[in-house]
């Protein structure tokens, strides 16, 4: 039986840098990354990556959109919330439209890391209704048909084109 400290030693952290920063990473010098630490190569596949984690944690990215897809638990680590607002500015609002944990310091970080670690990856229960009734507001399909609707879509807006109905 492995106990959750167990797992706790197993769990490898998988790190992708921004593709843009690649190119600098040179600059950071030899930074020692522990043994359960892994940098993710430039061309690694994302989507592949995304799929056999348990937990993601960014900042502002949108493939935060991709794991809440999926229904994993995502923790939003905004330590740099009041600068990003004035530079970049955010479309949705981060006080109330987070569909995952929202922290600002890395203790908050680890701790809601070890949080949802030790409940299986898994959300607290008042957390996880938060993040199921935002669901609809920002995934409005979730049924695997989103092909099929590109593509009825294309057909229609070529008939359309075409002059026909």
């Amino acid at each position: 039986q492995i106990t959750l400290f167990q797992i706790h030693l197993l769990t490898i952290l998988n790190l992708y840098i921004h593709q843009l920063m690649h190119d600098y990473l040179g600059n950071f010098g030899n930074i020692g990354l522990g043994e359960n630490v892994k940098l993710l190569p430039k061309d690694a596949e994302i989507t592949k990556e995304l799929m056999k984690a348990k937990i993601l944690i960014t900042d502002y990215s949108s493939v935060a959109y991709d794991f809440y897809y999926l229904n994993k638990p995502i923790i939003f680590f905004q330590f740099d919330r009041e600068e990003y607002q004035k530079k970049v500015g955010s479309y949705v609002d981060l006080d109330k439209e987070l569909f995952g944990e929202g922290v600002h310091t890395i203790r908050e970080c680890v701790e809601k890391i070890e949080e949802i670690t030790d409940n299986k990856f898994e959300y607290s229960p008042s957390v996880k209704e938060n993040t199921d009734k935002m669901r609809s507001m920002f995934l409005k399909y979730t049924d695997k048909e989103n092909c099929k609707r590109v593509y009825e879509l294309i057909i229609k807006k070529l008939g359309e084109k075409n002059g026909k109905k």
